[in-house]
């Protein structure tokens, strides 16, 4: 009998379990809500909207009722006392938790003088990890997640940093974006 709730924080507090497989696959219009809501958070606190949408991605896949293994909750993925620290009152709110989350890797970030790689690893493992170990610390787990949050945000950075090449008005049509069932990023013209 599996039990509808699991343990989070050391407080072992009991938090309502979701079903939310990694393949899990949202409504197209929850994708884009949830990718507007990155786009606004991050401009709100001056983030790159691509690298929020990378962490989003490797964190819960886009899930915002994710509970991880070890009771970190919603997109971010943030841990309980993180959260409340943070002020968020409701992690499972798509908003509430991008906020947090956002507002945690910035400080991090400026904690580590915007080096993005020991921001993330601290994101992942905590600060205390980071700083112990003087940079990334060697847990294969911390290492691989740096690397994948990498290897989705610096081609998005570059592609968005890409000069537009030169159009005459009449080859301009509208671009629509849309999240894939895969998580990708889609740009199409209708």
């Amino acid at each position: 009998h599996l039990s509808p709730y699991v343990r989070c924080g050391y407080l072992g507090r009991l938090v309502r379990q979701f079903q939310s497989p990694r393949h899990a696959t949202l409504p197209r219009q929850d994708l884009a809500r949830i990718d507007s809501l990155i786009e606004q958070v991050a401009r709100r606190h001056t983030l790159d909207p691509n690298l929020v949408r990378s962490v989003v991605r490797v964190e819960s896949n886009y899930d915002p009722v994710a509970v991880s293994p070890k009771g970190a909750l919603g997109l971010m993925q943030l841990m309980p006392g993180t959260a409340r620290l943070l002020g968020v009152g409701n992690v499972f709110d798509p908003e509430e938790n991008l906020d947090g989350g956002v507002r945690h890797l910035k400080a991090l970030l400026e904690t580590y003088d915007g080096n993005l790689d020991f921001a993330l690893a601290a994101y992942n493992a905590g600060a205390g990890a980071v700083d112990r170990h003087n940079g990334i610390p060697p847990y294969q787990e911390t290492r691989d997640y740096v690397t994948r949050i990498q290897s989705l945000y610096q081609p998005a950075k570059e592609f968005s940093a890409a000069e537009p090449a030169l159009v005459s008005e009449n080859d301009v049509r509208p671009v629509e974006q849309f999240i894939g069932p895969d998580g990708r990023i889609h740009l199409v013209t209708r």
